[in-house]
């Protein structure tokens, strides 16, 4: 670590994300110029500094031809998955290396049944260290219109965990899902 008297501050470490000290100390810090990430050693492994809420945080949602709804059956999200990290997903969100926390997940999804009657629902489902289930607000069919399905979930995961989405609707129901309303984002808030 280096003071610099002309901004009277403390500079951390330099280095990549190759080039890591190899025998850290608790509480080091260093900066990796090919990621533009400030991380610290915290005993066991390295963590990200960086504002609560902003790392990691996505963006993905559903987009092109309508397609049928299955239940239980994962939401099949066709989009580039949007987040700070850079990272392509097709709707499953996996925890980083060093970002365990608590984060909310939010979720809209449309869907109209095709002269069926019954009801959908949207699910989150989390799997890892705390596997759970949360099913969003019940929906009833309402013919060809459009309807939506919403949920917003606060859950404590760990690194390697996965949230994804996923449909409740009645086995003999004919459901089909909209071309872009369906979104799934969420964040790190602690």
């Amino acid at each position: 670590m280096t003071i610099s008297n002309n901004a009277s501050a403390l500079r951390p470490g330099v280095c990549t994300s190759s080039t890591r000290p190899t025998t850290p100390y608790e509480g080091q810090v260093i900066y990796e110029t090919d990621t533009d990430r400030t991380l610290f050693w915290n005993g066991s492994s390295w963590r990200f500094v960086n504002p609560v809420g902003t790392v990691p945080n996505f963006m993905v949602y559903l987009s092109g031809a309508n397609g049928a709804v299955v239940n239980g059956a994962t939401v099949a999200y066709n989009a580039v998955q949007y987040d700070d990290l850079n990272n392509v997903s097709a709707g499953v969100f996996t925890v980083p290396s060093g970002q365990d926390g608590v984060y909310q997940l939010s979720v809209v999804a449309n869907s109209y049944n095709i002269g069926t009657t019954g009801y959908f629902r949207i699910k989150i489902a989390t799997t890892g260290s705390l596997p759970v289930i949360w099913n969003g607000s019940q929906t009833p069919a309402q013919g060809g219109t459009d309807v939506f399905s919403t949920l917003t979930i606060t859950a404590k995961l760990a690194a390697g965990d996965t949230a994804y989405c996923g449909w409740t609707v009645p086995a003999s129901g004919n459901y089909s899902a909209g071309i872009s309303y369906n979104t799934f984002m969420g964040c790190r808030i602690r």
